[in-house]
């Protein structure tokens, strides 16, 4: 009589080793689906934050530039001269954005408003003001715009001139918060 042996297989009964069933597998990912929709608001508001922080570098550094190249201008520079029976200068200029398919690029330059009529095409409005006062307007600690001089003063009694630059995107110019303004000062 031969032996009868006894096969056994090689799968376990024990419930703990028989893998996930159907309703688990739904109830994990209805448990990660609820974390990922919270989670999802924190990288929307990341991105926008990111972009309004690039906006305003932008708008920053172009302020910054507008401003270094009029202190590079000499002190009679027609950019830098108030006509007489004024007490200021004020220029309007907008950033205009163009884009050349065939180079799929896209250009930025600032156009004068004496050039170019408000068309919604604008990303930036920039105002450059300029006024001029003498030491005599420092008495008070304070420089304010009542004690600018008129552009006819004799240049003996200019001492500095006062550049601000306004600049924001079309539809937040002059809203709280949302213009920068630059403000340098020049002396003779």
């Amino acid at each position: 009589m031969t032996p009868v042996t006894e096969i056994r297989s090689q799968t376990s009964s024990r419930p703990s080793e028989q893998g996930f069933s159907v309703v688990e597998g739904l109830m994990a990912a209805a448990i990660i689906l609820i974390v990922a929709v919270g989670v999802l608001p924190l990288f929307v508001n990341a991105m926008t934050d990111n972009l309004q922080g690039r906006r305003a570098t932008e708008v920053a550094n172009a302020a910054r530039s507008q401003a270094e190249r009029l202190m590079q201008l000499g002190w009679n520079h027609p950019e830098l001269t108030i006509p007489g029976g004024a007490t200021e200068l004020e220029v309007t200029d907008y950033q205009i954005s163009t884009y050349d398919p065939l180079e799929q690029i896209t250009t930025k330059q600032w156009v004068s408003s004496t050039a170019h009529t408000p068309d919604g095409t604008e990303d930036l409005v920039r105002i450059t003001t300029i006024r001029q006062y003498s030491f005599g307007s420092l008495d008070d600690e304070l420089v304010e715009e009542s004690e600018a001089l008129d552009g006819a003063a004799s240049p003996s009694l200019i001492d500095f001139k006062e550049i601000e630059i306004q600049m924001a995107s079309p539809e937040e110019l002059n809203k709280p918060g949302k213009t920068l303004t630059l403000r340098v000062f020049r002396g003779a």
